[in-house]
């Protein structure tokens, strides 16, 4: 995230529950302007990143949420765990 944020710091969360894993990763940079779900679906389109994660997480079965915003950003995952433990 710092390379396109310029934040100097990031933020990490890892949870689970008996179903699910969930990862966050924050930024205070400035954050990315995307006023409307097409404005996000252009930024993906531009590079690999943001749609990379969206195809590994669908592929897992998860979902990805970005909110962006001049004051930073948060990616926040969602990946399904199956009865013995493990994802997928």
């Amino acid at each position: 995230m710092h390379r396109h944020s310029e934040s100097p710091t990031a933020r990490i969360h890892v949870g689970r529950t008996d179903s699910e894993v969930t990862l966050e990763v924050s930024a205070a940079g400035h954050g990315f302007q995307a006023s409307s779900p097409e404005a996000l679906r252009d930024a993906e389109d531009r590079g690999i990143g943001i749609r990379g994660m969206r195809e590994r997480v669908r592929q897992l079965g998860g979902s990805l949420e970005i909110d962006s915003s001049s004051s930073g950003t948060l990616v926040r995952t969602v990946l399904p765990l199956h009865q013995d433990g493990s994802s997928t």
